[in-house]
């Protein structure tokens, strides 16, 4: 991902990135599987969905829960829609983080609740974290496309 601007807000500090790619909302859910799988597991605090015209955002923390936190497995999610917020404490991090996809777009923002972590590892400091969320999450969209075709073609 490609580092755009730096913004500090009420939340924290809000780091606004391009992916290389654009995406469109099977990435973002192939991304969000990845954030829950490899660093928040059980810290997510938030997740939430919203389409243009909606003035709310649809809480589905509980709902995820009763999905096994697959993303995949959960009704409301799973259905598409223009922005997904998911925020909690990344291991890898240490750091309480907030995600917000935008679909149909190259963007996607991450807020930083602590205001003090930006300023002592400096502006690029999610850099390569940002870079290997969005690689994992083009290669687990491969592996279940691959998947699909594979199991298209033995229905034949």
């Amino acid at each position: 991902m490609i580092f755009r601007s730096l913004l500090n807000t009420i939340e924290g500090m809000q780091l606004k990135f391009s992916t290389t790619w654009e995406y469109r909302y099977d990435f973002i859910l192939d991304a969000v599987q990845e954030i829950i799988k490899t660093d928040y597991s059980d810290s997510i605090s938030r997740i939430a969905v919203k389409n243009d015209g909606d003035k709310e955002f649809v809480e589905c923390l509980k709902e995820l829960k009763s999905a096994d936190m697959n993303v995949r497995n959960s009704e409301t999610l799973s259905d598409r829609h223009n922005e997904l917020v998911i925020e909690g404490e990344s291991r890898i991090m240490r750091c309480t983080l907030e995600f917000h996809f935008f679909c149909d777009t190259n963007v996607v923002e991450l807020t930083c609740r602590e205001k003090g972590y930006i300023r002592k590892k400096g502006k690029h400091s999610f850099d390569i974290y940002m870079d290997s969320l969005e690689i994992n999450a083009y290669c687990r969209d491969a592996r279940r496309r691959a998947i699909q075709k594979h199991e298209l073609t033995e229905d034949k």
